[in-house]
């Protein structure tokens, strides 16, 4: 290939589908906010592969509904030259 053509079909992760992750009854009720980083993986056909919980205020109240949604989520995935390959994201959620 041409070198003047490397880096074009470049496409960086785009959402398709976002689920926002529910606040949990504990929480709910307790009036308890808090916030989840989460690591994702991202395969080359835009699913969720791993995800790592990174942070965790209050710890594990969030985790499981974070957890949840993220896994539902679908992107277009990444793309070199044309060629989709695997993403790493990092993920914010509060309450």
């Amino acid at each position: 290939g041409n070198i003047n053509d490397m880096g074009r079909g470049t496409s960086q992760l785009i959402p398709l589908v976002k689920i926002a992750p529910r606040c949990p009854s504990e929480a709910a009720m307790g009036g308890i906010n808090g916030s989840v980083v989460l690591e994702l993986l991202v395969n080359e056909s835009g699913r969720v592969d791993t995800i790592k919980i990174k942070q965790a205020r209050p710890s594990r109240i969030f985790n499981k509904e974070a957890l949840k949604a993220v896994r539902r989520w679908q992107f277009k995935p990444k793309s070199v030259d044309n060629f989709a390959i695997s993403s790493i994201l990092v993920f914010f959620a509060s309450s």
